[in-house]
């Protein structure tokens, strides 16, 4: 019986190179159009591959999606953990700042990825569902600042983490569409006021 011939190091580094430009492609495309607007065709031909190569990597447009949306995910998820871990014990103002500052570094130094992930969510599908973001870390503090009195009791936790942090991601996403509505240090600041841990404080 013959043995199945593996592919060689050269086939292996084409399909590689296809999988990047597919992905980089689908970003761009996705964070211009949106899913619903592209289909497999398109994205392969602005990738420089044939539709059988897209399918080799990606079952359908939303694989490919889900891959573009988790790149984008992945560099904001890192971006919020270094700020967190850098800022954990400082007071709760500088805490929120630098949360916020460091959403707004990843999607200045990810344009698309940024827009990609957290811009269009798929219609019928909840924004955060689909970006994917827990609010729950929001919730937690939010539900300890309340807890000590430092904030709003009439406010729900839940409701809020998830608002602010839907509209923090929306409001970025939209901002680098158009940068010139605002000044990024007035983005900044604007966002910090509005995070229910500042916005909901009890003075």
């Amino acid at each position: 019986m013959t043995a199945p011939i593996s592919p060689g190091p050269a086939s292996a580094a084409f399909d590689a190179t296809a999988r990047d430009r597919l992905l980089e492609e689908g970003t761009r495309l996705v964070a211009e159009r949106g899913i619903e607007a592209i289909n497999t065709n398109v994205i392969a031909r602005a990738a420089r591959v044939g539709v059988g190569t897209f399918y080799s990597h990606f079952g359908d447009k939303y694989a490919l999606h889900r891959a573009v949306v988790g790149r984008g995910l992945d560099a904001v998820r890192g971006a919020l953990a270094e700020a967190h871990r850098r800022s954990e014990s400082r007071p709760i103002a500088e805490q929120v700042r630098a949360g916020v500052t460091a959403l707004v570094d990843v999607a200045q130094a990810h344009p698309l990825r940024f827009r990609a992930a957290f811009a269009r969510p798929t219609p019928g599908v909840r924004a955060g569902a689909v970006m994917g973001l827990s609010s729950r870390p929001v919730e937690q503090r939010l539900t300890a600042l309340q807890r000590e009195g430092s904030i709003d009791p009439a406010i729900d936790p839940g409701v809020a983490a998830r608002a602010f942090t839907e509209m923090q991601l929306s409001v970025i996403a939209s901002w680098l569409e158009d940068p010139k509505v605002a000044a990024r240090e007035a983005l900044i600041e604007t966002l910090i006021r509005l995070h229910p841990a500042i916005a909901c404080r009890i003075a």
